[in-house]
């Protein structure tokens, strides 16, 4: 596992419009685990993008597994945002909690998806808040992509806000212009990262060769969406 490279954050510049969005949370608003969901217990959702603009291959299946914790938390929830604002997909926990939730595309099938267009070479990863910094406490989140007929990960460790890169060589033999299936799976383990709470942006890919900025927000921002 190692630490993922941080872009600073550049409140002026944008994410290119021309990058291929994986998610966007933009599309299949949903929360799982927040009321009356006592560990050790499982629950899923299907988000649908009809447009597929904002979820490649237009379906995310979304897992949370809760394992400890209280009957509200940890939870996820996924906001979209009203017109001109972004959406995030949050994760919140207090104490003692332990869970994993996994973000799956292309469950349904082979996706088939061109994630190479604009010379993209990475995976980018848009953490627009966090509270893990202090001690740190990170929160590893592992990409696994299948495409042209092989399958491989890479982790990375989400700490504050920023915008963290995954190069497509740290997957190897995986053709991404061909992506059938992606899954996204982020762990709390109270041993190494208690009581996080974090949002996401994006996940998009793109070059990075390219400048590239990432959403102006900060906890503040978006900590009203932690309750």
């Amino acid at each position: 596992m190692r630490i993922a490279t941080i872009l600073l954050l550049l409140p002026l510049l944008a994410i290119p419009a021309t990058a291929a969005v994986i998610d966007d949370f933009q599309a299949g608003e949903t929360t799982l685990g927040r009321e009356g969901l006592v560990p050790p217990s499982t629950v899923d959702a299907t988000r649908l993008d009809p447009t597929l603009e904002h979820i490649v291959g237009g379906i995310c299946e979304v897992t949370l597994e809760k394992s400890a914790g209280t009957v509200d938390q940890p939870y996820v929830a996924i906001f979209l945002g009203s017109e001109g604002e972004m959406g995030v997909a949050t994760y919140n926990s207090t104490f003692d909690c332990e869970a994993t939730w996994t973000l799956v595309y292309g469950a349904d099938g082979p996706m088939d998806a061109d994630l190479t267009d604009h010379d993209a070479d990475a995976i980018l990863i848009d953490l627009v808040s966090g509270d893990m910094a202090t001690g740190p406490r990170p929160v590893p989140m592992t990409i696994a992509v299948t495409g042209g007929g092989a399958t491989a990960s890479a982790t990375v460790d989400l700490i504050e806000a920023g915008l963290y890169t995954l190069a497509f060589s740290e997957f190897p033999g995986v053709d991404f212009s061909h992506v059938d299936r992606i899954e996204i799976t982020m762990t709390q383990d109270p041993a190494t990262c208690d009581a996080v709470d974090f949002a996401l942006g994006s996940i998009i890919t793109g070059s990075l060769q390219a400048v590239v900025g990432s959403h102006d927000e900060s906890w503040g921002g978006v900590k009203s969406l932690f309750r």
